[in-house]
């Protein structure tokens, strides 16, 4: 091969990995957050994330947010999830909820809790704490709509 040709791919490929390298300090070193959240799309269904961040002080802090409320119908699906965001890491929080079985079925990812309507109804999602009972999410179901 060509020396002036081998001196090209030499310094193109110099070229990249110095691009590379400083691409990966550059992502190291932000200070910027990113959150992940469950992932239910599929072919069939779209689906709609919502979320509420809130940044407080870590130092003797006491957070609570809102009770979520949702309509579910019929055999549908949702994700519910509770995350920290501590020392840029990001912690799903294990939560093991009180609720009406009958209504809906509650299965643990990696992310929360994987909501699963089964009948017709409403019911509260709740959670034991250190000061009592919390709502974590007030859940109705509604009967499958016929398309």
């Amino acid at each position: 091969m060509n020396q002036f040709v081998k001196k090209v791919f030499v310094i193109i490929s110099v070229c990249f990995n110095v691009l590379f390298l400083l691409f990966t300090i550059f992502a190291l070193t932000r200070k910027t957050a990113t959150v992940a959240f469950y992932n239910m799309e599929t072919k069939i269904a779209a689906y709609t994330t919502g979320a509420c961040v809130v940044s407080i002080p870590s130092r003797g802090a006491d957070l609570v947010l809102g009770t979520p409320e949702f309509s579910l119908q019929q055999g549908d699906e949702a994700a519910l999830q509770f995350s920290l965001f501590l020392d840029r890491r990001q912690m799903n929080l294990a939560l093991e909820p009180l609720y009406d079985h009958a209504v809906v079925s509650v299965e643990h990812t990696g992310y929360g809790l994987l909501i699963k309507a089964r009948s017709q109804g409403e019911t509260v999602l709740q959670t034991m704490t250190g000061n009592g009972i919390r709502d974590i999410a007030i859940i109705k179901v509604i009967p499958a709509s016929i398309e």
